[in-house]
């Protein structure tokens, strides 16, 4: 399929086609989901996107181009996700969710009205993002059996990368101070230098958690020495 860009704040929809490996040719629609119809400010993967999928089998279309779904950072482009893997939470379907038992009517009747026309994401964050943390914080209380178990083996099966980014994205929104050193080489020697620096302005009471990538550097045995001496510090890889 021809890579394309919607307009609109990639809500436009356009018609594609791809020449297949038969020989056949079929058609489809560009669509990112939070351009679809939906009453809590955004389009959800939910109800909305089924009748979507039924209404494209019924004009005889085969593909929709949905664009990158992962949880998107600043500026809210599909293209500038913070994981690989995860999903965005705003296209959790709150509706289903209420379905599921795990949160009341009244208290989506109780959000606030959004635009029908297109998603303000900037309005729509804040208001979603803490109804989710609600509904996660009850989830144990609320779930059925099935669901806690399905919970826990998606957990399992995405272990790989699950347990990392749950971590990342939890520091991700905290608000704090931001220790911060430039050097104009990389190497251990450096590296160890902001250890140091970390270590001395962060409370000794706290565990450190560290993402870093796979580079040399920061494995070097002076610093797995150093990481030895300072268990406070979790390396994340």
């Amino acid at each position: 399929m021809p890579n394309a860009v919607a307009t609109d704040r990639y809500a436009g929809i356009m018609r594609v086609s791809e020449s297949t490996a038969s020989g056949v040719r079929a058609a489809g629609i560009l669509l990112h989901p939070t351009s679809l119809p939906g009453r809590h400010g955004i389009g959800e993967i939910g109800p909305e996107a089924h009748r979507w999928l039924e209404r494209l089998a019924g004009m005889s279309q085969r593909l929709w181009q949905v664009l990158p779904l992962g949880p998107t950072g600043y500026g809210d482009s599909p293209y500038q996700t913070l994981s690989t893997f995860a999903g965005n939470p705003l296209m959790v379907s709150l509706d289903a969710l209420c379905d599921a038992g795990l949160v009341d009517q009244p208290r989506l009747d109780a959000l606030p009205r959004f635009p029908d026309d297109h998603a303000d994401f900037g309005a729509i964050i804040g208001p979603r993002t803490s109804l989710l943390h609600e509904i996660a914080a009850s989830f144990a209380r609320r779930a059925s059996p099935e669901l806690r178990d399905r919970l826990e083996a998606f957990t399992d099966a995405q272990r790989s990368w699950l347990d990392d980014y749950t971590l990342f994205a939890a520091l991700n929104v905290l608000d704090g101070q931001v220790i911060g050193q430039c050097q104009q080489h990389h190497t251990h020697v450096e590296w160890l230098k902001f250890l140091r620096q970390i270590d001395r302005q962060t409370p000794k009471d706290k565990t450190l958690h560290l993402i870093a990538d796979n580079y040399a550097t920061h494995k070097h045995p002076k610093v797995q020495e150093w990481l030895a001496q300072h268990p406070r510090f979790v390396m994340h890889f």
